[in-house]
């Protein structure tokens, strides 16, 4: 069965694409929090949900029309360096063998 899994890290800041220590600090901690969720292992973090052959739909929030009053922005949309982290882990689970599809749907009104 798996759970929730959550981390705090007040420090942690989103990694630009050539900042690779920090992409591999972040990457730890995505496995660490599904490991925390029990929904893998840090072999293995998708445990059974990924199997060579799947399609993998990643459905990142990536769209907003509007800015929302008193809201910070990078928590509506999910940071790209976390995108990126999630099709790697993936990938590895697909071992060569499946797709991967980032998709979402546009805010309706």
């Amino acid at each position: 069965m798996t759970g929730v899994g959550v981390y705090c890290d007040r420090d942690l800041r989103y990694p630009e694409p050539d900042q690779v220590d920090e992409l591999s600090r972040l990457r730890e901690i995505v496995i660490r929090t599904l490991c925390l969720g029990n929904v893998g292992t840090t072999e293995k973090p998708l445990g059974s949900l990924v199997k060579p052959g799947y399609k993998v739909l990643i459905k990142p929030n990536w769209v907003n029309d509007t800015k929302p009053k008193n809201t910070v922005l990078e928590a509506i949309i999910t940071h790209s360096s976390l995108i990126a982290i999630m099709v790697s882990i993936v990938q590895e689970e697909l071992n060569g063998n499946g797709t991967i599809t980032i998709a979402d749907a546009p805010i309706q009104s």
